[in-house]
């Protein structure tokens, strides 16, 4: 059997139950925040006029530890995959890294118009377009999104052409933590005005 080690960091790690608590306290606070933002979704989905079936499901708050080697906590709301058609807000929290919230529209869900639609957002964040075919994927990385200042509009209609799904997000630091749920807010109702079909 091979002698495995541990650095000095990693055993003082190890030997600090602190650390995994103080974790599992901010994943807690994560979740309750995000409850209060479902909430929040919930109603402000309830002031549009949008597919009956968008609203069907109700918000689901989950966890994980290995996105990309980080813990994270997810918010899908309104939350609709059906085979090629699909509606999603997914707000996220990756730990080192930021809170993010991103639309994701797919098949009968994407506005034939959507490249026109993103550049009538309200300015004030920065907003990302995915523009590889992996709509999965949930970083900010250059090789996977390219902020829409750098676009114009029938670069974006290339790229939403090409993935054949629009997933568009923004982002916000960990560090502004007092400002999350009122940056959510604000962008969640972006997002769905961008599919109000009143």
């Amino acid at each position: 059997m091979s002698n495995v080690k541990l650095s000095d960091a990693e055993l003082a790690l190890a030997c600090n139950a602190d650390v995994l608590l103080t974790k599992n306290s901010i994943i807690n606070k994560v979740y309750e925040m995000f409850g209060h933002l479902s909430e929040v979704y919930t109603h402000a989905l309830d002031t549009i006029e949008i597919a009956g079936e968008v609203k069907k499901n109700s918000a689901k708050i989950f966890k994980g530890e290995n996105y990309q080697g980080l813990p994270w906590v997810m918010l899908d709301y309104p939350r609709l995959f059906s085979g090629n058609n699909i509606f999603s807000i997914r707000t996220m929290f990756w730990w080192g890294n930021h809170f993010s919230v991103f639309i994701l529209l797919k098949g009968a869900y994407l506005p034939s118009d959507i490249a026109n639609k993103i550049f009538k957002i309200e300015e004030g964040n920065e907003w990302y377009l995915c523009k590889t075919t992996d709509q999965w994927q949930h970083h900010f990385e250059e090789d996977n999104m390219v902020s829409i200042n750098q676009l114009t509009k029938p670069e974006a209609t290339d790229i939403i052409t090409g993935c054949g799904f629009l997933k568009l997000g923004t982002k916000i630091p960990i560090e502004r933590w007092e400002s999350v749920k009122i940056f959510m807010e604000e962008n969640f109702i972006e997002m769905i005005h961008l599919v109000n079909v009143s």
